[in-house]
């Protein structure tokens, strides 16, 4: 998160992407950047999940959309955007790039043209823009010895299944008996948070043993 908003705060980042798999937790650090930097901008941050959109050529419509614009009959999205945006200081967060990719010209053309914007994406593919800076996303630390309390307590991976877990049973405790098993499964999950969360989640019909 620090290395994210260091970059967004360079005069010359104005597209920076969060990358990784999916999972990994990019939409999340994407939300928690956007809540920190928000002062930073007059007109603040407005976000556009791309989720349900699934053709490209709809992602300025998208944005026009999140910024609520009103289009005219057929008025081009793409030109109400850069209207709108033209002295607006803003971050858009952009949420689920991977699918449309083949819209980034679309994106390279609204950061030209609203030269007070920037931009923040999320996407498990590199934006193919020669101004995109990209951010690899890694998965949770695992602990380094499967066998050590101590260590396999501290670690990232380990933190968020107990977290979780006790979510789901206030009773639940990382104990010598368990660490080997929750160390396991984390490994086997390669340290993704989403996985991790799921996997906690059956604690309440499984021991982690099972």
């Amino acid at each position: 998160m620090a290395a994210a908003i260091d970059l967004l705060r360079r005069d010359d980042v104005r597209l920076l992407a969060l990358i990784g798999p999916g999972g990994v937790g990019k939409t999340r650090l994407a939300v928690r950047i956007a809540e920190v930097v928000t002062g930073e901008f007059n007109h603040g941050v407005t976000s556009i999940d791309l989720a349900a959109v699934r053709d490209p050529e709809l992602l300025p419509r998208a944005v026009a959309f999140a910024l609520g614009l009103r289009l005219d009959g057929d008025e081009a999205s793409l030109a109400a955007i850069l209207r709108a945006l033209a002295d607006r200081h803003l971050l858009l967060l952009i949420d689920n790039l991977e699918h449309l990719i083949a819209a980034a010209p679309d994106l390279a053309r609204i950061i030209e043209g609203a030269p007070r914007v920037k931009v923040l994406v999320t996407t498990r593919e590199r934006v193919p823009l020669a101004i995109a800076h990209h951010l690899q996303i890694p998965p949770l630390t695992l602990p380094s010895d499967e066998e050590d309390l101590a260590a396999i307590a501290v670690a990232p991976a380990i933190q968020l299944f107990v977290e979780r877990a006790r979510a789901i049973d206030d009773r639940f405790t990382l104990t010598a008996e368990n660490a080997a098993a929750i160390a396991r499964i984390c490994r086997r999950l390669d340290g993704l948070p989403l996985a991790i969360e799921l996997a906690a989640a059956r604690v309440n019909a499984l021991p982690p043993a099972a």
